[in-house]
């Protein structure tokens, strides 16, 4: 007798959805995504501030005044966005842990 293996494609694709969700899940994977978050949202919050101060200083010809002002509201806006990313990492370690 010749057995032919035919392939079963749900259990295939159920056997792929678990190898995704273990890779997804581990912590390494969260801490490269919160990282990955957090990196873009720094850059906006720091960069828009900074640099509009810059232009602004340019625009009225005043010297540096705009862009301490821009420098104080980014480095307010970088503890707000790393005081929240933290909470959210923080949450997920702790809402893993219970389950």
């Amino acid at each position: 007798m010749i057995k032919t293996a035919v392939p079963n494609s749900t259990a295939n694709r159920s056997k792929n959805e678990v190898r995704l969700s273990k890779k997804e899940s581990s912590p390494g994977s969260q801490f490269i995504g919160a990282t990955l978050s957090m990196s873009w949202q720094l850059a906006i919050v720091v960069l828009i501030p900074v640099v509009g101060g810059f232009k602004l200083d340019q625009h009225f010809n005043i010297l540096p005044l705009w862009t301490i002002v821009g420098f104080i509201i980014a480095m307010a806006g970088a503890v707000l966005v790393i005081k929240k990313s933290l909470n959210e990492f923080s949450s997920e370690l702790y809402s893993k842990d219970d389950k």
